[in-house]
Formats: C-alpha cells, structure tokens, sequence
C-alpha cells in the first residue's frame, strides 16, 4: 500500500482532534526553551513550525526560516524511550497477587500516535 497523504496547513489540528477523540496520545516535537523535545501534543499551535536544524559532527543549532514548515528538523538527541517504556509497568497480575512490578503500579496504557 503505497499512498501519500498530504495535509494542507490548516488540518493538522483536525488530525490531532481525531486522534484524540479515538483515545490516542499525540506524541510529536515540541520546542521547549530552545530546544526540539518528544512531548505530548493537545494542539497544532505545539508544533515547532517555521524551523529548520544545521547539524554536523558534535553541533546542533536549531534555526528560524521563512517558510511555515511543519516537521522541518530533527529532535536531535531526544528519543521516544519515555513514552514507549515508561518507568513503572506491571508485568503480571492475578487478583491482589502481584507477580513483578517495575515500581509502584502505574495507570493503564494509552495508546499513542507519533507524529514527525
């Protein structure tokens, strides 16, 4: 199935609305004092548009650019780790026997859509 769909400017925040009326967690770039972060989207405004990275051997700078791209940078050194194995999970459970815990028993999973 090879199909691409592009998104014209003003529906990325009808995308993340859908997604999140289903149940999902958006997960996408955020610019967080300067710099490009994973981080949980509620709204297309949280989108770092406008910007563009240089990179090259041990330098990343993130700079500003005249066109309102959407996804044009990396997130450089941030990964999706946190959101695809978090801290606290229980492996196995039976009534109130808890088998093994990584920490105190955390909420249910949400399922999540990355974006960028």
């Amino acid at each position: 199935m090879n199909q691409t769909f592009l998104l014209e400017p003003s529906q990325p925040q009808k995308l993340i609305e859908a997604l999140q009326s289903q149940g999902y967690t958006v997960i996408g770039p955020t610019l967080d004092q300067g710099d490009l972060r994973y981080g949980e989207i509620h709204t297309a405004a949280a989108l770092p548009v406008g910007w563009r990275d240089e990179e090259e051997a041990g330098y990343f700078r993130l700079l500003r650019q005249e066109e309102p791209v959407y996804f044009g940078c990396r997130v450089g050194q941030h990964s999706l780790k946190q959101f695809l194995f978090p801290a606290d999970l229980t492996l196995w459970e039976a009534g109130s026997f808890l088998i093994f815990t990584g920490g105190p028993s955390a909420p249910a999973p949400v399922p999540a859509t990355v974006s960028g």
